[in-house]
């Protein structure tokens, strides 16, 4: 029966079988062998080297279902830095919810995954074995019916709205602290869940409290129950007319509101393209009604717990933007401020006198070249000169004559000694120093003799405003502030029977009285100063600066002298003259006029051209 099966060929059927030559197929499989095997040493000859011996590989990696799974879980494995709730990860690694048992591990984290800044970690119990879901932040629902949406990733949406950043510099700070960055789609749902936010809940609260804070100062709502709200706004106002322009008083309230809105929706950066620019307004907007505490009420708003850091944040900016407030309407600061506003003018002035015309239209076709005040002229770099020298041109001007000194009288707290203070006004026909004399008025300190005198002036006389106001504070009455008499009246009634209660003392130490003498000398001085201004100025006008002008007068000199100068020892005399200490006061270093150098040349510039044209 064995022996009939060996007849079967491969399709089972019963046939007469050919003898195969089975030495040609051992011959063939011999030489294939034997080519193999040459091939491969051949292959391994040409690579090892001369010193070093072929091992073949021993290890041989076969990826199974259990290695796979492994490389699977580490691969997933958290890299990097997270940003988490302590509270919300100390409640998930607490205890497993399967055997009761706990903490759980993070070393035993089998899987990530992330949604935004918060993640879910896939955790397996050392206990049981069972994996457990720990979420690193809490959640939220997204609107009324919506999906929950995770805090972290609302809380710091709403920060980059706050602080003015989008979605690439906000990735872009993730990215440096290596902290998953999120998906531009994330940002932005995020973005119009707090953009909203704001919008719909602070600043419609804000409107409510400001209609209902109009109503109760007396204004009444229309039949669309809509009420009246004064405000203040900005705008490009007009050069001329003085209806409306600039000058309303509320500059610095709508600037403060600009920089707010810019540092929250900067120009530099299009966000004007989406909702995105309307949310930013809306924060600015939020925070300035009412303040920092804005992002607790849109926190409260959509479900979300602000945390005792947010609260104590808004806190400390609250105490510090009202003691700013506070600092800023003290006396001492507005005074310190305008002080340093002054300083600053001055130093710009200074600096444009001293360095001429840097900026304005067309300068390079104004300025001559040859006699800009930055031109060096080597002939002023001269040294001081001999005493004789300086002598001789000193013939030609006027002795060099300072101000009287004029010292203060101190109170005498004798009971002999008798003080008679008078009070005196005076009414001009205008403000400024074209003004012309309309009254004279005087009082005693008695009230027992008074004097008053009218001058008819040769110009009209100008209306201005009332000055009582300081009267009206201290005794709730006004009284006619423009005329002499009466205001004299009103500051012995202010100095004398006022809360002030000021006595003899207060006002002759603080006035710093000087005596007669000396006063009437003060005034020659300055009447004779005020004359040679005149003539200096109708010469030098636009030459050189005002204050100048009264420095030249203040030596004594006029134009007659500086003209008399030039004359006869032409620049080196001018230039002697202004820059070096006069020869009857030798014991002073300062120049008589200035040393400056600019001055100086523009001085001598225009008596050469006096010269020339002549």
């Amino acid at each position: 029966m064995a022996a009939r099966f060996k007849n079967r060929s491969l399709t089972g059927k019963f046939e007469k079988i050919q003898k195969r030559n089975r030495g040609n197929i051992i011959k063939l499989q011999e030489g294939l062998q034997s080519w193999k095997n040459e091939y491969i040493s051949s292959e391994v000859e040409e690579n090892k080297d001369e010193n070093e011996e072929f091992e073949p590989a021993t290890d041989i990696v076969i990826n199974t279902r259990e290695s796979t799974a492994k490389q699977e879980i580490k691969e997933n494995l958290p890299q990097g830095s997270r940003i988490v709730d302590i509270n919300q990860l100390r409640k998930g690694l607490e205890s497993c919810p399967f055997c009761k048992e706990g903490p759980l591990s993070l070393s035993n984290v089998q899987q990530e995954k992330l949604y935004g800044l918060a993640s879910k970690l896939y955790i397996q119990c050392q206990f049981c074995g069972q994996t457990n879901v720990v979420e690193t932040s809490l959640a939220h629902k997204s609107g009324a019916s919506g999906l929950m949406a995770y805090d972290i990733n609302t809380k710091s949406v709403l920060a980059s709205l706050h602080t003015g950043i989008g979605e690439m510099h906000f990735n872009g700070i993730l990215s440096v602290m290596n902290i998953p960055t999120m998906t531009r789609a994330s940002f932005k749902t995020c973005e119009r869940e707090a953009g909203k936010a704001v919008e719909g809940h602070t600043c419609v609260e804000t409107v409510e409290i400001e209609k209902e804070h109009a109503i109760k100062i007396g204004e009444t709502p229309d039949e669309n129950n809509l009420v009246p709200i004064s405000c203040s706004y900005d705008m490009g106002w007009q050069k001329r007319g003085k209806g409306f322009n600039s000058n309303t008083g509320q500059g610095a309230r709508n600037e403060s509101f600009n920089s707010t809105v810019g540092s929250k929706n900067p120009k530099i950066r299009f966000y004007g393209g989406s909702e995105s620019n309307d949310f930013r307004v809306a924060c600015a907007v939020a925070q300035t009604n009412v303040g920092y505490g804005y992002i607790c009420r849109t926190l409260n708003s959509l479900g979300i717990e602000p945390g005792t850091n947010r609260e104590a944040y808004v806190n400390g900016m609250k105490r510090k933007r009202d003691g700013d407030n506070n600092r800023k309407k003290s006396l001492k600061f507005k005074k310190r401020r305008n002080e340093i506003h002054t300083k600053r003018i001055h130093g710009i002035l200074s600096s444009e006198k001293k360095e001429g015309k840097t900026y304005e239209t067309s300068i390079g076709l104004t300025l001559p070249t040859a006699s800009t005040s930055t031109t060096v002229n080597e002939e002023l770099f001269c040294p001081d000169l001999p005493a004789d020298t300086l002598a001789s041109y000193e013939v030609f001007v006027p002795p060099y004559t300072p101000r009287p000194q004029c010292s203060p009288i101190a109170f005498d707290d004798n009971a002999a000694v008798f003080y008679n203070i008078v009070l005196f006004d005076t009414e001009t026909n205008m403000t400024g120093k074209q003004a012309e004399l309309c009254q004279l008025a005087a009082i005693n300190q008695t009230t027992l003799a008074s004097f008053s005198e009218y001058v008819l002036p040769n110009k009209n006389i100008d209306k201005y405003a009332s000055r009582s106001a300081v009267y009206k504070a201290l005794f709730d009455q006004g009284f006619d502030a423009h005329d002499a008499l009466e205001d004299v009246k009103a500051l012995h009634r202010i100095l004398f029977s006022s809360p002030l209660n000021l006595s003899e003392k207060d006002l002759i130490t603080h006035c710093q009285a000087i005596p007669f003498d000396e006063a009437y000398q003060d005034n020659l001085y300055l009447d004779q100063r005020h004359q040679l201004v005149q003539t200096l100025n109708t010469k030098l006008h636009g030459t050189i600066s005002k204050g100048m002008v009264e420095k030249i007068a203040s030596s004594g000199l006029s134009f007659a002298n500086l003209q008399s100068l030039s004359d006869q020892f032409g620049r080196n005399g001018l230039i002697g003259v202004l820059s070096n200490p006069p020869t009857n006061n030798r014991g002073s270093k300062k120049p008589r006029v200035t040393k400056s150098k600019r001055i100086l040349l523009a001085i001598v510039q225009y008596f050469e051209q006096i010269a020339s044209e002549q």
